[in-house]
């Protein structure tokens, strides 16, 4: 299990989700970044998958935007053909800035 990660405001965040080794072909993937599992999210967007990851980053401007406290970065992934659907969730910090 991965730890929760704790970065100051501004700064940008790396990600990635997969599906265990599991085949991705026919998935799609949408991030929702909420503090809370019932708020609106405040960043969403889809990834482009990229050698059976769907990776990419949070911006220093998104992550300055969010405000300190514990966030959640959801993939939810889908697939049409089948009809399934997965959530993977990590969680991050965000930590008071300093100088």
């Amino acid at each position: 299990m991965e730890g929760i990660v704790t970065i100051k405001p501004g700064k940008s965040l790396p990600f990635d989700f997969d599906r265990g080794g599991q085949d991705i072909s026919g998935w799609t993937c949408t991030i929702e970044v909420k503090q809370f599992p019932d708020d609106v999210a405040a960043i969403s967007r889809v990834i482009t998958p990229t050698d059976g990851v769907w990776a990419g980053y949070l911006t220093a401007t998104e992550t300055a935007a969010l405000g300190t406290g514990q966030w959640r970065i959801l993939a939810q992934l889908s697939n049409t053909t089948t009809d399934e659907k997965e959530v993977i969730e990590k969680r991050f910090n965000i930590g008071v800035g300093w100088a």
